[in-house]
């Protein structure tokens, strides 16, 4: 690895950004590590505040100085001494900074002229072409002019003509008002408009308060009728016969039942004797749901204490008082929030187990757990409510097992319990567990059972010892290709922070071959399961705040000595579904607007409009790729690649371009013109990384990937470390070498596996030790292409059937095997093991052949027939000849064939079960009906002077056939 970078600039200047530093890996033939980063990041500028700044123009201030103040706040900040030479000293005025010095212009617009509009509108005069000197219309500077549109309409009538204040010298319209005279302002002009009636409309007011707190009250609102532009009521059936039936006012509230006092019974006296006894009992507010609150009323609560009734009094040998015990089932209506002053923590008591339901072979036990709680008060053990104490019960039920169960005992055996040997149960194990993938493997783990040797049973795994537990094995399955399928990034950020965005996102069909981000292969749409999944969404469907929204900015009023540019302000608002809807400026105060008329100077941040997209070239037969700045893209070799950098109001003759933090100048292999566009010339490996479009100061990247299948075009003598620095010459003249023996190396032995899981094709390399290692030599290298079978295909038919396989080059030196890069393989003359000469030596291939021979085994290929193969039903068997199923039914039968366009007979596992037709039918046979076939009677069984019997058979068969018929007789 180089050494990392400085630490690029921090993203944002406060409040938190990021900053990175970039590596570079040094070694391109073994590579780094998949593991290590060349990029690292940190988190900048968390300290500080971001402000919304506005210019400052008030006499505290120096008139050409660049201060600024944040909005909301008395913060007020100079960001420089002087401002841009041509910047006026104040709004509306021609005086102009010149070296941060506000220099005087004159009506006649030059510097240091003190020349002034005189009473008659006259730039220099001196009053005296006034028609009328003592009218009192005339304006000196600035006049008030009745504009050319109109406000909107009010809700309810009258329009108003918008009056504006007008720059008298310039003509130009002023946004600052207070330049006019405000007594001589004319009254507003009214147009009138809208003036059909407003339709009616139902007016509901607010609910008023529950009418009581519990127990079932009655809430209030007011709705009534309203129309006509001042708002007046009308009668209630014009809304209901216009509009709809009018909404109720009167609702139900609070039904639920109101809390109430809910007391224990009284416990025993405190003394046996004597007048000092108490006796008490437990009070408790209980809402409606039996949850203890405090909202009942104090003053109808029920006492808790009183004095004993009844007691004899104590004999003068009495001993002290004693306390007695309460009841248990006193205090079950009792919540767990009382005992926390009354008494110790709830608990789970567990009794005694019982005996063992049986007497022999496997059975159970019980045992009583309650939840009790002590009472300090009473010294008394409550039993309470399960749910009422913390944590798991403890098992009531548990197994037992008594002696083996005998058919005849020799003798008795006492009924109690007697824990069986450990012998009587063993381990077994019974096959393995679900696959934990369907496909690219899996694991799966065996299924270890404790079972009951007598029998077999299944029983706990207590039963058994688990000392003697065998270890559990764990195996791979399933280890096959997945089908393609659709991969998804992240949703981005949404486009627009309210008035309806979108979001989006790339949505591409996969296949993965092997486990890993770079195993798999951008396929066709139609391979992955239908519908895709949608690649945008709406978002932040709400209305935006009433703003100020501004126009660009017009041309220079002047090409020199300083000028204006002007645009378009209103006040607009953003509506959920995107609509723009205009509002008078009244509500968009009280932020001020933006400035009108500003000096024109050109932006040195510019806005880059970029992407965050992933593009993936789909194909090597597109040659040319045009992409947009942002995000990463992977291309192929030889691809031409033009990488456009969009961005307004800046000059793009003035973009730069920085390939890895390096500057890119115009060269054979990039052009950069000037519409600011980077063009990379027949892209190859060593194109990829960071392209960095720079504006100003602005910076987007984009990311160059390469795919995996196309390995570097990288010559192995590349990597050798030793190699003196020399001239271009010499170096292509080493390179050229190298690759010369490589090619030319002695040829090496070959060898093709055709029924094993792989197949390598191999040969030893016969140049500089320089080209692997430092170590060892030339003829010690032996280059492989390791093969994986084919994957099952796609598709049988249809033309767009794909098998795909990994392919890589290794090298063997001094029995250590390691993966390089493809051309290696290429280089070193390995013959193709796909080729018919692969299994020859490479120096007799025929030379038309050698390059092909000689280049990397394919990766995919087509599979499965053009065309799919159908079905084709004969003709169904005549109903009266056809087999008998039932009473009047018959089973009809047809041949089915899967054949291709040509006629051709295939094996039916060839077409698509899916469209198989139907086979076998039912049809009307009113010869499918049961009868009694008999056959001759047998030979008496006795001759003479005795009683015999004869028998004959008696079957059920189809009507007219010999076929047994069943139940059908």
């Amino acid at each position: 690895w180089s050494t990392w970078s400085e630490w690029a600039p921090c993203s944002r200047t406060c409040d938190g950004g990021a900053t990175y530093q970039t590596r570079r890996c040094m070694d391109m033939v073994r590579g780094c590590g998949i593991h290590e980063r060349s990029i690292r990041y940190q988190i900048c500028n968390m300290q500080g505040k971001l402000y919304n700044w506005v210019p400052l123009t008030d006499k505290s201030t120096p008139a050409c100085s660049l201060s600024c103040r944040a909005v909301n706040t008395s913060l007020i900040v100079q960001h420089a001494a002087r401002v841009h030479d041509g910047t006026r000293c104040k709004p509306g005025s021609l005086d102009m900074c010149i070296d941060g010095i506000c220099q005087p212009v004159g009506c006649d617009l030059q510097l240091n002229s003190d020349s002034k509009v005189d009473a008659c509108g006259v730039c220099g005069g001196d009053g005296s072409t006034c028609l009328d000197n003592t009218s009192d219309d005339l304006v000196v500077g600035y006049r008030w002019e009745f504009g050319h549109r109109l406000s909107p309409c009010t809700v309810s009538c009258d329009g108003e003509v918008e009056i504006i204040c007008r720059d008298a010298v310039t003509g130009l319209e002023v946004s600052d008002q207070n330049l006019c005279d405000e007594s001589s302002r004319p009254q507003p002009k009214f147009v009138q408009c809208h003036t059909d009636p407003c339709p009616p409309k139902w007016i509901v007011g607010s609910w008023e308060s529950c009418s009581v707190t519990c127990g079932g009250g009655v809430k209030e609102r007011r709705v009534y009728c309203q129309q006509g532009h001042n708002n007046s009521r009308v009668d209630d059936v014009i809304c209901s016969a216009l509009i709809g039936h009018k909404a109720r006012t009167h609702e139900p509230c609070n039904t639920h039942d109101c809390p109430n006092w809910f007391q224990g019974p009284w416990s025993q006296c405190s003394t046996r004797c004597g007048d000092d006894g108490v006796q008490t009992r437990v009070v408790v507010c209980r809402d409606a749901r039996g949850h203890v609150t405090n909202a009942c009323r104090l003053q109808d609560q029920p006492p808790t204490s009183r004095s004993c009734p009844s007691q004899p009094p104590c004999p003068s040998t009495e001993p002290p008082p004693t306390t007695t015990h309460f009841s248990l089932s006193s205090f079950y209506f009792l919540s767990f929030s009382l005992f926390n002053f009354l008494s110790r923590p709830l608990t789970f008591i567990a009794g005694e187990w019982s005996p063992c339901s049986v007497t022999c072979g496997d059975g159970t036990r019980e045992r009583e757990v309650n939840c009790k709680i002590f009472l300090e008060f009473s010294k008394t053990i409550a039993k309470l409510p399960d749910k009422e104490c913390p944590g798991l019960k403890p098992a009531q039920v548990e197994p037992c097992f008594m002696r083996p169960c005998m058919t005849k005992p020799s003798y008795a055996v006492p009924t109690s319990s007697v824990t069986a040997p450990l012998l009587a149960h063993s381990w077994k194990s019974s096959g393995f567990s679900q696959c934990s993938a369907s496909c690219l493997g899996g694991v799966q783990e065996s299924i270890i059972e404790c079972i009951r040797e007598q029998d077999g049973q299944r029983v706990g795994s207590h039963l058994c010892p688990m000392e003697r537990r065998p270890d559990a094995i764990t195996r791979t399955c399933n280890d096959v290709p997945c089908p393609p399928r659709w991969n998804t990034s992240d949703f981005s950020s949404c486009s627009r922070t309210c008035g309806g965005g979108v979001q989006t996102r790339d949505v591409h069909c996969i296949h993965e071959v092997a486990r890993g981000g770079g195993n798999t292969l951008p396929v066709g749409a139609d391979l992955c399961p239908q519908p895709p999944p949608r690649a945008q969404q709406y978002c932040n469907m709400i209305d935006c705040p009433v703003e100020w929204k501004t126009g660009e900015w017009s041309q220079c009023s002047s090409t020199c000595d300083g000028g204006f540019k002007v645009r378009k302000v209103s006040c607009q608002q953003i509506l959920a579904l995107g609509q723009v809807l205009t509002k008078t400026a009244n509500h968009c105060n009280p932020t001020p607007p933006p400035p009108g008329p500003a000096p024109a100077s050109a932006s040195d941040s510019p806005k880059i409009q970029s992407t965050n997209q992933n593009f993936v070239q789909q194909g090597q037969s597109k040659k040319k790729v045009t992409l947009k700045i942002g995000g990463k893209a992977t291309v192929f070799k030889g691809t031409q690649i033009k990488i456009r950098c969009p961005v307004k109001h800046f000059d793009k003759s003035k973009i730069n371009w920085m390939k890895d933090h390096i500057l890119l100048v115009k060269n054979a292999k990039h052009e950069l013109n000037k519409k600011g566009m980077l063009r990379i010339r027949d892209a190859t490996f060593s194109d990829s990384g960071v392209y960095s479009c720079i504006a100003g100061r602005s910076v987007a990247n984009i990311t160059l990937l390469w795919p995996l299948q196309q390995q570097p075009e990288q010559s192995p003598s590349s990597s050798k470390k030793n190699s003196k620095p020399s001239g271009s010459s010499s170096s292509s003249r080493h390179n050229n070498s190298q690759r010369s023996k490589l090619r030319n190396a002695s040829p090496g032995h070959h060898q093709q596996k055709t029924g094993g899981a792989k197949k390598s094709v191999s040969h030893p390399a016969s140049s500089s030790s320089s080209v692997i290692s430092t170590k060892g030599k030339a003829d010690s290298l032996k280059f492989e292409w390791l093969l994986t079978p084919w994957s099952k295909c796609s598709q049988t038919c249809g033309g767009s059937g794909f098998q795909v396989r990994a392919v890589q080059c290794i090298v063997r030196h001094n029995n250590v095997t390691k993966s390089v890069e493809a051309s290696l393989c290429e280089d070193a003359g390995l013959a193709n093991p796909d080729t018919p000469d692969a299994t020859r030596p490479s120096s007799l291939a025929s030379s038309s052949s050698s390059s092909n021979n000689n280049r990397q085994p394919a990766t995919v290929q087509k599979c499965g027939l053009d065309t799919c193969p159908h079905w084709v039903a004969g003709s169904w068997t005549p109903c009266h000849q056809s087999r008998c199923f039932t009473w009047n039914t018959a089973l009809q039968k047809r041949q089915l064939d899967c054949v291709m366009d040509n006629g051709t007979l295939l094996d039916a596992i060839l077409c698509s079960d899916r469209d198989r037709p139907s086979q076998k039918r039912e049809c009307f046979n009113e010869n499918c009906r049961g009868a009694w076939k008999v056959s001759d009677w047998s030979h008496c069984s006795a001759t003479c002077d005795s009683l015999g019997h004869q028998s004959r058979l008696l079957r059920c068969v189809w009507y007219g056939t010999e076929s047994p018929a069943g139940m059908a007789c």
